[in-house]
C-alpha cells in the first residue's frame, strides 16, 4: 500500500511540474511573464471585467497585481496556475488607451476625443462577455451607455447607467397581469349586461 501511495504522489508531482512547464511555454509564446514584477498584463477582475494591470509582487505561484488607474484597495493576489485564465497579454482584452486616462484623475482632456474602433469594441465586449452580467447586456445597450456618458469614463459608471436604465425600463413596461386591456374590460361589461337581461 505504501508503494502505491508513493507512486500516486510522484505522478501528481510530475503532472504539476508538466503543467507549469506548459504554462511557461504559453507565456513565452504570448510574450507574457507574470513572474516578473513590473510586468504589465490584462487581468480579469473579480467582477468579470478586463483591465490593464501591473505585477507588483511574486510569492510562490501567486502574483500581486495592481489595476492601473484604480485605487490600491482593488489590488489582489492571483494564483498563476489555478487562476491563469484571468491573465492575458497586455491589450488583448482591455482598451489600450484607458489606463492613461484613469491614472490622471480626470486631468487629461478627453472632451470630443474618440477612441479607436478596436478600443471601442473592447470596451463594449468587456460588458457583453462579462460572466457576472446581471442585466444580460447587448452590444446596443452598452453602446447607448457609452454614447450617453462618453467613451473615457470608468466602467463602473457605465455599469451603473445600464443598471439604472434597465430598472427604469422595467418600471415603465406595462404589466399585462396588473393592467388588463381595454378589450377585456369591454367583454366583461358585455357579460354582465347579458346576465342582467336574462
Amino acid at each position: 500500500m505504501d508503494n502505491f501511495l508513493l507512486q500516486k504522489q510522484a505522478i501528481a508531482k510530475a503532472c504539476d511540474v508538466l503543467f507549469l512547464d506548459l504554462l511557461n511555454i504559453v507565456y513565452q509564446y504570448d510574450g507574457l511573464d507574470p513572474t516578473v514584477p513590473g510586468t504589465r498584463l490584462d487581468c480579469l477582475d473579480t467582477f468579470g471585467m478586463w483591465f490593464e494591470s501591473e505585477v507588483l509582487h511574486l510569492y510562490n505561484r501567486e502574483i500581486y497585481v495592481s489595476y492601473i488607474g484604480w485605487s490600491s484597495k482593488w489590488n489582489e493576489w492571483i494564483h498563476t496556475v489555478t487562476q491563469s485564465a484571468r491573465l492575458a497579454p497586455l491589450y488583448s482584452q482591455s482598451p489600450s488607451d484607458e489606463a492613461g486616462v484613469f491614472s490622471t484623475d480626470g486631468d487629461l482632456d478627453t472632451i470630443g476625443k474618440q477612441p479607436s474602433e478596436e478600443n471601442k469594441r473592447r470596451r463594449i465586449m468587456r460588458f457583453v462577455k462579462n460572466p457576472y452580467n446581471k442585466n444580460d447586456c447587448s452590444e446596443a445597450v452598452v453602446l447607448e451607455a457609452y454614447n450617453a456618458l462618453g467613451w473615457y469614463i470608468k466602467p463602473t459608471r457605465i455599469a451603473e447607467f445600464i443598471e439604472d436604465t434597465t430598472r427604469l425600463n422595467l418600471l415603465l413596461k406595462p404589466n399585462v397581469l396588473l393592467a388588463p386591456s381595454v378589450n377585456s374590460i369591454d367583454s366583461d361589461a358585455n357579460k354582465k349586461t347579458e346576465n342582467v337581461d336574462r
